[in-house]
């Protein structure tokens, strides 16, 4: 299948100079502020179960499931928070700074690849530009936790990036070798990595289409092994995952289709309902547009903008099966193939443009990159406004424990009445796990005081007045 008849595209200097600097420029621009935030919600359970000071049984917890450790089954997430506390303890802007280069360094691959199949450096750029800014997920960024995306998400477009050097002139099968460790380091970080096992058929298939059957026999063995590792994967999630918690969270049925409908209209066209009243319109306009586009290069057998779509709503399918509401920083893996997708339609009409004035087309072009960049850009900086107010509340609770519950040891409890803060009653107990003890916690209201334990010496009380905020009190 790699036979020297493949197109060898090589990379220069300036193409990967341009690759690297534009997509840590602008993602440095975008989520500069995010290293000042604290953590948030769901890093106080994966900070939790780090603290753990053996490793053998963090490298149980993180391969057992279910288990009360981590709410999922990511256990290179696990490993990751293991060594990072180990390393920087609490140190938040250590973790943002992390997910951040991580999520850079998707980008930059992501320019690697595109130049590697279209050979256009415009194409390159603008893929890892859009990708790095895009609003689609940006909440993930700047959070601790959201390395399960980015970590995944990394690992993920380094295993196509691997895939597609062999696909288009690698000797040896060493580069399929290098994907496939990519794959489970990817599968081992985020669900959503399931799908790029379809994704990898998908370019396979677009980069070297069959003329005949033999051609397409001679796919399988390099296709065979992430098959392999997709199927006892998808088999192992859903025999750790049915009976536990999780389980009503996830539905195969068909209301799959309406939420990936939803997810595609959503990355169509990154702006809230809310924003304004055009909004719905154009995002159902953006995704007729942009399917048609897909349905027309098929027609011509024309098979790159056909495999990026179709490799978009491949990774957008994991998520649709959840029951729960949508939430945007699910579309992040697909957000990779997607930008990749809007990159090569620009480029195209840059192109058609340039072949009848340059002048024009290179206006247009340049103006048209600069609104569009601008305009995702902003997005993404506004849609993380709430973020540091939220921070903000668990750093308050924090300081304030700190300074009033500095007695409290394992035999103690913490008594927790009700907070302002987003799932106070499952994310803060994890919180005071990480910076108190592993304590008790009780949920207590003032109408229910009687009902609670009787605290003895040393036990804590935290609660929130919206006159005087956050305060604690500890037992004599």
């Amino acid at each position: 299948m790699a036979s020297s008849s493949a197109p060898s595209t090589r990379l220069d200097l300036a193409t990967i100079a341009v690759c690297v600097v534009v997509p840590t420029v602008l993602a440095i621009i975008v989520y500069r502020s995010s290293a000042g935030l604290w953590f948030w919600t769901d890093d106080f359970v994966w900070l939790n179960a780090a603290t753990n000071p053996n490793l053998f049984d963090s490298a149980k917890e993180a391969f057992t499931f279910p288990r009360g450790a981590t709410p999922y089954w990511r256990p290179l997430v696990d490993f990751y928070f293991f060594g990072m506390y180990r390393t920087v303890g609490t140190n938040a802007t250590a973790y943002h700074v992390a997910t951040l280069v991580l999520h850079i360094g998707s980008g930059v691959l992501l320019g690697l690849l595109a130049f590697r199949v279209t050979s256009s450096r415009i194409t390159a750029t603008l893929a890892a530009a859009m990708f790095v800014i895009s609003p689609t997920y940006s909440t993930m960024v700047p959070w601790a936790s959201g390395v399960t995306a980015t970590l995944s998400g990394f690992f993920s477009i380094a295993a196509v990036y691997l895939y597609v050097q062999w696909l288009l002139g690698g000797r040896s099968y060493r580069w399929v070798l290098l994907a496939v460790a990519m794959l489970v380091a990817a599968l081992l970080s985020k669900e959503d990595a399931s799908a790029v096992i379809g994704v990898l058929a998908v370019v396979a298939l677009a980069l070297r289409p069959p003329s005949q059957l033999r051609d397409l026999r001679a796919l399988g063995p390099a296709l065979a092994p992430f098959i392999a590792i997709g199927f006892g994967y998808v088999v192992l999630q859903l025999v750790m995952v049915i009976g536990t918690a999780e389980t009503p969270r996830v539905d195969i049925g068909w209301h799959a289709v309406p939420n990936l409908i939803d997810m595609m209209n959503w990355i169509s066209l990154p702006w809230p309902l809310w924003y304004a009243d055009w909004v719905s319109p154009a995002r159902w306009a953006a995704v007729g547009v942009f399917t048609s586009v897909a349905a027309i290069t098929t027609v011509r057998r024309q098979w790159l903008l056909p495999a990026l779509y179709a490799s978009t709503v491949l990774l957008l399918t994991p998520s649709s099966f959840f029951t729960v509401s949508f939430e945007p920083r699910w579309t992040y893996h697909a957000s990779l193939p997607w930008a990749f997708f809007i990159a090569v339609l620009i480029t195209h009409g840059y192109e058609w443009l340039s072949a009848r004035n340059r002048i024009v087309g290179g206006t247009v072009f340049g103006a048209a990159s600069f609104v569009l960049l601008l305009a995702l850009a902003g997005r993404s900086i506004d849609s993380q406004n709430w973020i540091p107010d939220e921070a903000n509340q668990y750093r308050q609770i924090e300081r304030v424990l700190a300074a009033n519950c500095t007695g409290v040891t394992e035999d103690n409890s913490v008594y927790l009445f009700p907070l302002p803060v987003v799932d106070a009653k499952a994310l803060v107990p994890h919180l005071i796990g990480v910076f108190l003890a592993d304590v008790t916690v009780h949920h207590v209201s003032f109408s229910s005081l009687e009902q609670a334990p009787v605290p003895k010496s040393n036990d804590c009380g935290l609660a929130w007045d919206p006159t005087i905020g956050y305060s604690a009190q500890t037992v004599p």
